[in-house]
Protein backbone atom coordinates (compact mmCIF):
# COMPACT_ATOMS: atom_id res chain seq x y z
CA UNK A 1 0.00 0.00 0.00
CA UNK A 2 1.51 3.26 -1.12
CA UNK A 3 0.85 6.45 0.86
CA UNK A 4 1.83 9.50 -1.11
CA UNK A 5 0.47 12.96 -0.53
CA UNK A 6 0.83 15.61 -3.16
CA UNK A 7 0.68 19.19 -1.99
CA UNK A 8 0.63 22.09 -4.36
CA UNK A 9 2.21 25.31 -3.11
CA UNK A 10 0.03 28.37 -3.09
CA UNK A 11 1.18 31.88 -2.53
CA UNK A 12 -0.48 33.42 0.50
CA UNK A 13 -0.92 37.14 0.19
CA UNK A 14 -2.99 38.65 2.96
CA UNK A 15 -5.26 41.37 1.80
CA UNK A 16 -5.35 44.81 3.34
CA UNK A 17 -8.71 44.03 4.88
CA UNK A 18 -7.00 41.37 6.99
CA UNK A 19 -4.01 43.51 7.95
CA UNK A 20 -5.92 46.71 8.71
CA UNK A 21 -7.57 45.61 11.97
CA UNK A 22 -4.32 44.06 13.18
CA UNK A 23 -2.42 47.30 12.57
CA UNK A 24 -5.14 49.35 14.29
CA UNK A 25 -5.08 47.05 17.33
CA UNK A 26 -1.29 47.18 17.48
CA UNK A 27 -1.25 50.97 17.20
CA UNK A 28 -3.89 51.26 19.93
CA UNK A 29 -1.91 48.92 22.19
CA UNK A 30 1.28 50.92 21.67
CA UNK A 31 -0.52 54.22 22.17
CA UNK A 32 -2.29 53.14 25.39
CA UNK A 33 0.59 53.93 27.82
CA UNK A 34 0.95 57.39 26.29
CA UNK A 35 -2.78 58.01 26.61
CA UNK A 36 -2.71 56.92 30.26
CA UNK A 37 0.28 59.18 30.95
CA UNK A 38 -1.45 62.01 29.11
CA UNK A 39 -4.46 61.62 31.39
CA UNK A 40 -2.16 61.72 34.41
CA UNK A 41 -0.49 64.92 33.20
CA UNK A 42 -3.93 66.40 32.50
CA UNK A 43 -4.98 65.69 36.08
CA UNK A 44 -1.75 67.08 37.56
CA UNK A 45 -1.52 70.20 35.40
CA UNK A 46 -5.28 70.80 35.45
CA UNK A 47 -5.30 71.50 31.72
CA UNK A 48 -5.68 69.23 28.69
CA UNK A 49 -2.44 67.59 27.62
CA UNK A 50 -2.20 65.78 24.27
CA UNK A 51 0.05 62.97 23.14
CA UNK A 52 2.61 65.33 21.57
CA UNK A 53 2.82 67.38 24.76
CA UNK A 54 3.18 64.16 26.75
CA UNK A 55 6.13 63.16 24.60
CA UNK A 56 7.69 66.59 25.09
CA UNK A 57 7.25 66.29 28.88
CA UNK A 58 8.87 62.84 28.81
CA UNK A 59 11.74 64.28 26.78
CA UNK A 60 12.26 67.03 29.36
CA UNK A 61 12.17 64.54 32.23
CA UNK A 62 14.66 62.26 30.51
CA UNK A 63 16.94 65.21 29.77
CA UNK A 64 16.77 66.20 33.43
CA UNK A 65 17.77 62.71 34.52
CA UNK A 66 20.73 62.67 32.14
CA UNK A 67 21.78 66.19 33.18
CA UNK A 68 21.43 65.75 36.94
CA UNK A 69 22.58 62.23 37.73
CA UNK A 70 25.83 61.47 35.84
CA UNK A 71 27.99 63.23 38.45
CA UNK A 72 31.19 61.43 37.47
CA UNK A 73 30.76 61.93 33.72
CA UNK A 74 33.03 64.07 31.55
CA UNK A 75 32.38 67.80 31.60
CA UNK A 76 31.65 67.94 27.87
CA UNK A 77 29.01 65.22 28.19
CA UNK A 78 27.39 66.99 31.12
CA UNK A 79 27.36 70.26 29.15
CA UNK A 80 25.62 68.48 26.26
CA UNK A 81 23.05 67.04 28.66
CA UNK A 82 22.40 70.48 30.14
CA UNK A 83 21.99 71.91 26.63
CA UNK A 84 19.56 69.08 25.85
CA UNK A 85 17.66 69.91 29.04
CA UNK A 86 17.40 73.59 28.16
CA UNK A 87 16.25 72.77 24.64
CA UNK A 88 13.67 70.26 25.93
CA UNK A 89 12.29 72.67 28.51
CA UNK A 90 11.97 75.48 25.96
CA UNK A 91 10.18 73.18 23.49
CA UNK A 92 7.91 71.93 26.25
CA UNK A 93 7.12 75.45 27.42
CA UNK A 94 6.29 76.55 23.87
CA UNK A 95 3.93 73.59 23.40
CA UNK A 96 2.08 74.06 26.68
Amino acid sequence: MKRDITMTPTAYTPSTTQIGPILRQTAAALRWPLVALSRYYTAVLERPVGIRQTLLLLNAQTAFLFAAFPVSGPLVLRALCVAWLLHAVLKCRAAL
